[in-house]
């Protein structure tokens, strides 16, 4: 495999794992795994057709598959962390942490600071504008 092929296809490769990551740095990794990929398909004396339809489909499976142990790890953290949460009590319970503050109180102090992000967003400082997004996007 020739640096003309590489500076060629390098781009293709990283459009693609870009488009599906995210991520320059695992966009990065991906491409060249798939580069390690099609040089030893070379090697091995395979003939490809297309090196750039080879190289987009081998990065295409090399970020589904990424996605996926990536979906499967944040979902056993997850049930690793619910499960942890179940056995022992809050750490950060307003009311156990001795604040001594009732419900009701712990609500005013709540409301006391939406006023103030209300007032804070109504009059933004000379010269600054700021977009506050609250609520769901339409059709959620």
């Amino acid at each position: 495999m020739n640096a003309r092929l590489v500076a060629e296809l390098r781009p293709v490769g990283f459009a693609v794992a870009y488009r599906m990551l995210g991520s320059v740095s695992e966009a990065e990794d991906i491409v060249q795994e798939a580069f390690l990929r099609l040089h030893q398909t070379l090697q091995d004396g395979e003939r490809i057709e297309s090196p750039r339809a080879y190289l987009a489909t081998v990065v295409t499976r090399l970020c589904i598959n990424h996605l996926r142990s990536a979906r499967s790890a944040a979902a056993a953290a997850a049930a690793e962390q619910s499960q942890g949460q179940q056995a022992r009590q809050p750490e950060h319970d307003l009311q156990r942490v001795g604040t001594g503050a009732s419900e009701p109180q712990v609500d005013a102090v709540l409301a006391g600071g939406q006023v103030q992000l209300d007032q804070a967003v109504a009059r933004p400082a000379d010269g600054h504008r700021g977009v506050v997004y609250r609520g769901r996007p339409a059709g959620s």
